[in-house]
């Protein structure tokens, strides 16, 4: 997967100015393209725009091969890539805000729980779902997804996908955000991002970043990113138990 922070910082701001919340980015090298709540936009290497394509709000994108996936409110999305983006394929009756694509299965989150999807070749195929609870960010490490969910931290084990089961739980309440590196979450939640490391099998708080609430998590080369309300914050991983500021921009971003 290869998001463009720094775009999509640029773009928050740069889109800011029209109102239009910019929910998440992807990169294909070429074009940036933008998940907004009109659409999906395509940005040129000087954020210029360059395509965009309409008709549904996008809430996350993740790319592979050829493709490039959109999570929606009306399901998901497989569209082409370039400047001028068509809806190739649609799988419906999904409502998803969280999305992760690896070795042609996509991953959904949304208010209906956690899906697995066959998304290699033709039309996108269920093969399992999750429910009891709602998922707004989600990572896929190996075989287990790291969710976020509206009652905290769950994991799945999705080694065979047609029965995803969950495995792991730590209730933190309602979490917004997530992201994976090395072998710690970091989970957003209103009370901030809080650093969980698993001991005996049991998911445990080992530090916490507070003062604002992330709806965006993402580490990149030993670096984690923040957005959410309270704006853009990163943070050095030197010691990933121990998240060190080293910047930060303030903007509102809505949810």
């Amino acid at each position: 997967m290869r998001r463009a922070l720094a775009l999509l910082l640029l773009a928050l701001f740069a889109l800011g100015q029209e109102e239009k919340t910019v929910w998440d980015v992807w990169s294909d090298g070429q074009y940036a393209y933008l998940a907004t709540g009109e659409g999906v936009r395509v940005l040129d290497g000087a954020l210029q725009e360059r395509g965009f394509l309409g008709g549904f709000p996008a809430y996350a994108l993740a790319g592979e091969g050829e493709k490039l996936f959109a999570a929606s409110d009306y399901g998901l999305y497989v569209l082409s890539l370039g400047d001028a983006p068509k809806v190739l394929a649609r799988l419906k009756d999904f409502p998803a805000r969280a999305l992760a694509v690896v070795g042609g299965r996509a991953y959904l989150g949304g208010p209906a729980g956690f899906l697995v999807a066959e998304v290699g070749t033709g039309e996108p195929r269920v093969l399992g779902k999750l429910g009891g609870f709602s998922v707004w960010a989600l990572a896929v490490v190996e075989n287990r997804a790291f969710l976020a969910t509206g009652r905290g931290l769950v994991i799945a084990d999705v080694s065979s996908p047609e029965a995803p089961k969950v495995v792991g739980e730590a209730s933190f309440g309602p979490a917004y955000a997530l992201a994976v590196w090395e072998d710690l979450v970091y989970l957003g939640t209103a009370e901030g991002v809080l650093v969980l490391a698993e001991e005996a099998g049991t998911w445990k708080e080992v530090a916490r970043v507070a003062g604002f609430r992330a709806y965006r998590l993402a580490v990149r080369d030993g670096v984690l990113y923040s957005a959410g309300i309270g704006g853009l914050r990163v943070y050095s991983l030197k010691d990933p138990r121990q998240p060190l500021p080293i910047a930060s921009r303030q903007a509102l971003v809505q949810t």
